[in-house]
């Protein structure tokens, strides 16, 4: 397929990786299993769903050989535009130079906001600036799974009034309860795209103008509010524009296998799981799923060392389901 015309550059891959973020984890597994194997492979190899190569296929990203499979036309093309995208990323999460403490957190805010949260200082000073702006800014988390969107949700989640919802379980009474009557400082949403449509008018309209309305034994109560809103989504793409435009958006790439056994290791000890038995699943968790939620599955299970063995095996055996 490298004698493929339409087969993308390293430049029209970069911008691509660029322009969809969300894409970057299945290009990245897609590209290494490639240049690994030498050989069209299945989705069931690769670990995504066919949904996400046949949209890299329609985007000109990947190539379809009949009956064999996916294939990348130019793998060493490929593999140097994921090396370059995810140095760029790493480089914009690094930045600015200023460390994130120098922003203050909130009052009666834990000193250990996120403190499970290893390197994204970039990140971790967007938010606290967020918390401390003058007028209230909304803040929307996107990236892949295992991005540590949501340990950074639950860190939020500490702040003092903060609610930690679910996007599909916020029905509009509830949301407009937390905004109209508890007046809740802090509104902490994790997946977010999975709010029903016809459920996110009253988000919409205190995001805009931080006013709610209420129809309350027919009296209309407008109110002004002052609330934040700090949310995450893994497909930010099937979120209505028009909520879209009313966040702040931080994109978070996923973890590097080390940066992983890092963050792993010391939330499994922060939860009491002992040090031989995190290390030991951190390392690895680390090369197979690479996502926070096994590891602490498997920490809350295993009691001993062959606890875990199993466990991580099984996982790994899911994982190529």
């Amino acid at each position: 397929m490298t004698d493929d015309p339409a087969a993308p550059t390293e430049e029209s891959l970069l911008a691509y990786l660029r322009a969809h973020p969300g894409m970057a984890r299945p290009v990245h597994r897609a590209v290494v299993l490639y240049a690994r194997r030498g050989r069209p492979f299945a989705w069931r190899e690769v670990g995504e769903w066919p949904r996400t190569l046949d949209r890299l296929v329609v985007d000109g990203v990947l190539g379809w050989v009949d009956r064999l499979g996916y294939a990348v036309a130019d793998p060493q093309a490929a593999l140097r535009a994921v090396a370059r995208y995810e140095a760029e990323v790493r480089r914009a999460q690094a930045e600015p130079a200023a460390s994130a403490a120098e922003v203050a957190p909130p009052p009666g805010a834990p000193p250990d906001l996120f403190g499970d949260i290893v390197g994204f200082d970039g990140p971790k000073r967007q938010i606290l600036l967020a918390l401390a702006a003058r007028d209230p800014v909304h803040v929307l988390l996107t990236g892949p799974p295992a991005s540590a969107k949501s340990l950074f949700l639950e860190g939020l989640a500490r702040l003092p009034g903060a609610v930690y919802r679910f996007g599909d379980g916020i029905t509009r009474s509830g949301l407009r309860r937390y905004l109209l009557e508890e007046k809740v400082p802090y509104l902490v949403i994790d997946e977010i795209e999975k709010f029903k449509e016809d459920e996110d008018t009253a988000l919409l309209e205190f995001m805009e103008r931080q006013r709610v309305s209420m129809l309350v034994t027919g009296v209309n109560r407008d109110e002004a509010v002052n609330i934040r809103v700090f949310a995450a989504a893994n497909k930010p793409d099937r979120m209505r524009e028009e909520l879209l435009s009313r966040f702040h958006k931080i994109m978070l790439p996923a973890y590097t296998p080390e940066e992983f056994q890092r963050v792993a290791y010391r939330y499994l000890v922060k939860r009491g799981t002992s040090d031989p038995l995190a290390r030991l699943i951190a390392i690895e968790v680390s090369g197979r799923t690479r996502d926070l939620r096994d590891a602490r599955r498997i920490g809350s299970m295993a009691r001993t060392e062959a606890d875990a063995r199993f466990l991580i095996d099984q996982l790994g055996k899911e994982a190529r389901l």
